[in-house]
């Protein structure tokens, strides 16, 4: 029991069983009364701070805690971040070398398109049988002109 208390009580027990004979008006009676009320302020006082204290001890638990909370929040957000960044950046890698093989496909085919021999037959043939069907429709219409006048 705290020392502030005792005091108090041994002086309330003092000015309550002061003997009848002694007058209220004793220097000893005085004393033990402004004592015992001084010794009940000053512990009123000491409850107040006490009080008060715990009170600021709470508030400032619950603002760490928020400030944990909130900390554990950004970070997770963070984490979370880095993750999408992560996945973009696989993705986008991804993508540049389904890219890259698409430009290599088509430079080795435009290899071989520009290195392959071009066949000279082919054309001339198609030439010369384009000339021949223009010539049957030619003479088959002139001769066909030609019987009809």
């Amino acid at each position: 029991m705290p020392f502030g208390i005792l005091f108090m009580r041994e002086f309330q027990f003092l000015w309550e069983n002061i003997p009848k004979s002694c007058p209220w008006q004793h220097p000893e009676c005085i004393q033990c009364r402004n004592i015992c009320r001084q010794c009940s302020d000053l512990l009123s006082q000491a409850q107040y701070h006490v009080a008060s204290a715990r009170k600021i001890i709470k508030e400032e638990q619950e603002l760490s805690k928020h400030r944990e909370e909130e900390r554990e929040a950004l970070r997770q957000r963070h984490v979370e971040e880095q993750a999408e960044k992560k996945k973009k950046k696989v993705q986008k890698e991804e993508l540049a070398k389904v890219m890259m093989e698409k430009r290599q496909l088509y430079v080795q085919k435009a290899k071989q398109i520009v290195l392959a021999p071009e066949p000279e037959e082919r054309k001339s043939k198609s030439k010369v049988r384009r000339i021949n069907i223009m010539g049957n429709f030619y003479t088959t219409f002139f001769r066909f002109n030609l019987v009809l006048s």
